[in-house]
């Protein structure tokens, strides 16, 4: 679904209420107050995403070392012969070479090959399991859920709630009121209920966007990647950031300005934030005040959104 871009102005804020959750296999129905005390419903379905979309889990270093161990196993260069000895174990959360071979450049040759296949392993579970290694506020590095690819990967299987919600919305000449659609999105979201879910409960912080819909609540991040998956499916073209600062999430769109929205820019361009995370039903272009102070003072991460 391609739709065309445009603005208008929506505006008040109150706090988010959900009023029912129903799931009855694939088939969802919420009803909710939206900013202007109006009542909101949507109905759609929530089918055929593949499991690893479902069950997004915590990024542990025990279960990386596992794989790691298992696929090394498999290869040439760890294999006992009459040549060399290769023992692999794990001590301390640490995976351990122990080689002996006829002589040291042989040693070195066998952890070189080593080191260089567990670096491509490392980067295979990485990518199999959602996880990516990012730049943090401070600079360092640091595995985060790999947001950009959850999010497009995602957005396919929101083809129903994006067309329920699309529906909603007259056409005009020039196409529905981008503007107008934002607001309903994000209204929508801050009302799934916010949950801070502990690490047993989520991917250390985190829940896909397929989860955050069928459980019912997520948090910052997790409430951001949904409403983002909707917009990228809904507005394929429109520009998407997601804005990590130390403990938050949120997200920005390339939609004009309108009167006092906040805003940053990145690249040249001028982008809109919009605040998913509820439970205050804070307009489009409204930070909540300990948002804002992180955002003015630059103490922000902005990832593109493909």
């Amino acid at each position: 679904m391609l739709l065309p871009l445009a603005s208008s102005l929506v505006a008040t804020s109150t706090q988010a209420q959900q009023l029912r959750f129903v799931r009855s296999t694939t088939d969802f129905e919420i009803v909710w107050i939206d900013q202007e005390q109006q009542r909101q419903s949507i109905a759609f379905e929530l089918a055929g995403y593949p499991k690893q979309l479902s069950q997004f889990s915590a990024y542990k270093t025990e279960n990386l070392n596992n794989f790691l161990l298992r696929e090394l196993r498999k290869s040439p260069a760890a294999a006992s012969n009459q040549q060399q000895q290769v023992t692999l174990t794990i001590k301390n959360n640490r995976l351990n070479y122990s080689i002996q071979a006829k002589d040291n450049q042989e040693v070195s040759q066998i952890y070189s090959e080593l080191r260089a296949l567990e670096n491509d392993l490392f980067q295979q579970y990485l990518d199999i399991n959602y996880w990516k290694v990012e730049t943090s506020v401070s600079g360092s590095a640091i595995i985060l859920p790999d947001y950009q690819r959850l999010i497009s990967d995602s957005s396919p299987f929101m083809q129903s709630i994006g067309t329920a919600i699309v529906d909603k919305f007259p056409k005009t000449q020039n196409g529905v009121v981008t503007r107008d659609i934002v607001e309903f999105v994000l209204n929508f979201v801050q009302n799934i209920p916010y949950e801070h879910l502990s690490p047993v409960q989520r991917g250390a912080g985190y829940l896909s966007p397929i989860q955050t819909l069928r459980n019912n609540l997520g948090d910052c991040d997790s409430k951001s990647a949904l409403m983002a998956s909707i917009m990228r499916y809904v507005f394929p073209r429109l520009g998407i950031r997601m804005i990590y600062t130390k403990d938050h999430a949120l997200l920005a769109f390339t939609l004009a300005a309108v009167g006092e929205d906040e805003t940053i820019n990145e690249d040249g361009r001028q982008l809109v934030l919009a605040e998913p995370t509820g439970p205050a039903a804070l307009d489009f272009g409204q930070l909540a005040a300990s948002t804002r102070s992180q955002i003015e003072s630059g103490a922000y991460v902005s990832i593109s959104i493909p």
